[in-house]
């Protein structure tokens, strides 16, 4: 029998490789760097961050996305930014935006 912590690794890896989210998170991270540093303004972030509740809210991908904030894949800053953002917006459904 697997350790719990190998469960949620292979859990994790497994959601990285067949999820969408991912393969734009560094690009998501950079834009919240980059609204923080002034070069993009507040609407255009909140453009950009808007998939997340649809892609994160269901329980199937949050504990796949909190195992990679505690292995640290995930910068902390722009985990704590979605995570305080997926605490205020309702469930919306999938997501269907193409800026994602």
């Amino acid at each position: 029998m697997r350790s719990p912590d190998i469960e949620s690794e292979s859990a994790a890896h497994a959601w990285r490789q067949r999820h969408p989210m991912y393969d734009r998170r560094g690009l998501r991270e950079s834009q919240l760097m980059q609204f923080q540093n002034g070069v993009i303004d507040r609407t255009t972030w909140e453009t950009y961050r808007s998939p997340f509740p649809s892609v994160l809210k269901p329980e199937v991908a949050r504990s796949p996305w909190e195992t990679l904030v505690a292995m640290g894949t995930i910068n902390a800053n722009f985990a704590r930014e979605i995570n305080e953002y997926l605490e205020v917006i309702p469930d919306e459904g999938p997501c269907s935006d193409p800026v994602f």
